[in-house]
């Protein structure tokens, strides 16, 4: 067995920390470290490791399908009661000031840019989100869809091809220097889904493109009323218009107003925070929106603070520079022994593996389905013909040359859930049994390699990112390195931006690579058939092919034509269990994520779920008051 505690970054924590005292006690007598501020930074698009889902042909059931949710069936209207909205502080309790009015919050940057919710779904949008609003909402901790947030109302035809939305009234875009927000209507919702489903979108646009997005598409009823017409079937179009997928509403006046540049540069929505700046590596900086329709913050203040190095982050923590840092596990404790508190999301919320690219068609080939029907997806640039990826075999004794349990106890304390098959836990009720953790087994794995060719081992690209909610990712792939090289298996490992690197997968340019990934976790019982979770062909009427298989684009074309909540699950798992055989991903671990804050400046703060760092939901992160 492998000491992870040798490995060279892991040596230097000992160092670090008295590295940390020191700058504490110089920085606690020093002045507010805030970054000055720099001009506003236009955020530049990346893209983002979603896919599409292909059109069908009409089911053959003659059944009236229910959307798959455990909350209240969406074919019965919900009610249109309005939330009632937390006004701000009465003048009789002026007294109860915040020790700081601006929250600020450390974390891993996402890159080097900060991209538009229309252009990407990564966590590389997540400092956007306290700006924006969804049509439909997923409550924080069960992640169960609520008309708390745009939509009061929604049903569903009872063929599964239109979803009508019941807008709320009355909610107001954010105002600039020189602009008057007006309010949101059902021509921001069809803005949104078209920006998303434009042929240069980042965001995986063929989805929306795939479901529908033209003109034709949108029966606008009247300001809050709309009626969406697909394409295709879709009984599962809530989770298309929640948080998960859709993008935070935009506004068409306001695009009007200054065009897509001008809206880059500053962009507007109708959340409880509205934006102030971004300097580009440094910091975002929000201000509350007063009396806010749904929830106004107590903090006035919301600023997001970049810093790579998690002994930055802690070092910034403990000095009170900030009040809630993501910094790495073994850090925690530090912080706890100073008096911080520790945070933990209620379910997993995140999911780390491994990426294995160049599992492209070695040829070209026609697209069957979706908006690209009859082009021709051509052969991938990374395309290899002698690839070791493309072989089972390697696959299999990559998989089986990591003892994951080693690096849970070294990494995670041993709270990692062992990940198996691709966003679904084993907690989840669409969970198949079979689906059992690889088993570490190094002999194994070198007979396997010799039967592929390879007695004397191979090399391959390694590429790592800094990914947000895992901080810890990268000294993870440093072991993993290490535990390829037992085996005879030179993995060369690198550092590259997130953003660069998504692109690459998106231009299909990842040939003997393998590389760092990480996923949210949803709630869904049923997403196995969500294309955003498999990123299939182009073939099958996916976008982001990152594997192109015949057999694969054959059981993703039946997930597709499923309607009823049997058959999506019996012909997801299908899908599913084929990936798992075939090595598709190397899995590593599902994890609930921590983070440390300062209980004299933040009372308590609620780890969502489906956190991608601490970004979110600050309208209800509570100050502790003077």
């Amino acid at each position: 067995m492998i000491k992870l505690r040798w490995f060279p970054r892991y040596a230097v924590y000992g160092l670090l920390s008295a590295a940390l005292i020191l700058a504490m006690a110089v920085t606690a007598c020093g002045d507010d470290a805030t970054p000055a501020p720099t001009a506003t930074a236009a955020a530049t698009a990346t893209r983002a490791a979603t896919a599409t889902m292909a059109p069908t042909a009409a089911p053959t059931a003659a059944a009236t399908p229910t959307p798959m949710r455990t909350a209240a069936p969406t074919s019965t209207p919900r009610p249109t009661a309005r939330p009632t909205p937390t006004p701000t502080p009465a003048p009789t309790e002026a007294m109860r000031v915040p020790v700081s009015p601006r929250l600020r919050v450390t974390k891993v940057p996402p890159g080097a840019q900060v991209t538009m919710m229309w252009k990407t779904f990564t966590s590389e949008t997540g400092p956007m989100k306290p700006m924006y609003e969804f049509i439909i909402n997923t409550n924080r901790t069960t992640g169960e869809y609520e008309n708390s947030m745009l939509a009061s109302e929604w049903s569903m035809a009872p063929d599964a091809r239109s979803w009508t939305l019941k807008l709320r009234p009355d909610v107001p875009f954010h105002s600039t220097g020189d602009y008057t927000g007006t309010e949101f209507t059902a021509q921001d919702f069809k803005l949104t889904l078209q920006t998303a489903g434009r042929e240069d979108s980042l965001s995986a646009g063929s989805q929306w493109r795939n479901l529908g997005v033209q003109d034709q598409n949108f029966d606008i009823v009247n300001d809050h009323e709309v009626v969406w017409r697909l394409d295709r079937l879709e009984p599962l179009g809530e989770g298309w218009l929640a948080e998960g997928n859709v993008a935070g509403i935009i506004s068409q006046d306001y695009w009007d107003a200054v065009g897509e540049e001008g809206y880059l540069a500053h962009p507007v929505g109708t959340g409880s925070f509205k934006f102030v700046e971004l300097a580009i590596g440094s910091h975002m900086l929000y201000e509350r929106v007063e009396d806010h329709w749904r929830k106004t913050p107590e903090f006035h203040e919301l600023e997001f603070v970049y810093a790579p190095e998690s002994a930055t982050r802690i070092a910034m923590l403990l000095s009170k520079e900030v009040a809630i840092a993501e910094v790495d596990k073994l850090l925690l404790a530090q912080a706890v022994e100073r008096g911080f508190e520790v945070a933990a999301s209620s379910l997993p919320g995140v999911n780390i593996f491994l990426m294995i690219g160049g599992l492209y068609y070695d040829e070209p080939m026609e697209i069957l389905l979706g908006s690209r029907k009859g082009e021709t997806h051509p052969l991938a640039p990374g395309y290899i013909p002698d690839d070791p990826l493309r072989d089972l075999r390697v696959r299999k004794a990559l998989n089986y040359a990591i003892d994951r349990d080693t690096l849970n106890d070294t990494f995670f304390d041993g709270e990692g859930v062992l990940q198996t098959i691709l966003g679904i836990p084993p907690t989840r009720s669409d969970y198949e049994g079979s689906w059992t953790p690889y088993p570490y087994d190094p002999e194994e794995s070198r007979r396997l390699l010799a039967e592929a060719g390879y007695p004397n081992g191979l090399e391959f690209s390694f590429v790592t990112s800094k990914l947000s909610g895992v901080p810890e990712s990268q000294d993870v792939a440093e072991a993993i390195a290490v535990f390829w090289s037992n085996v005879g298996v030179d993995a060369r490992l690198s550092e590259m931006e997130f953003g660069p690197l998504l692109e690459k997968w998106r231009n299909r340019d990842m040939g003997r690579t393998i590389t760092t990934m990480l996923y949210g976790v949803g709630s869904d019982p049923l997403s196995i058939r969500n294309n955003g979770r498999y990123a299939i062909s182009s073939v099958s009427g996916g976008t982001e092919s990152q594997w192109e298989f015949p057999e694969l684009d054959r059981l993703f074309g039946e997930t597709q034509k499923s309607i009823l909540p049997a058959d999506i699950l019996s012909t997801g798992q299908a899908m599913g269990t084929w990936m798992y055989e075939n090595h598709l991903i190397i899995p590593l671990f599902f994890l609930s994520n921590k983070v440390a804050y300062d209980p004299g400046v933040v009372k308590g703060y609620d780890v969502n779920f489906g956190f991608f760092g601490p970004v979110r939901y600050h309208e209800f992160t509570e100050p502790v008051y003077q």
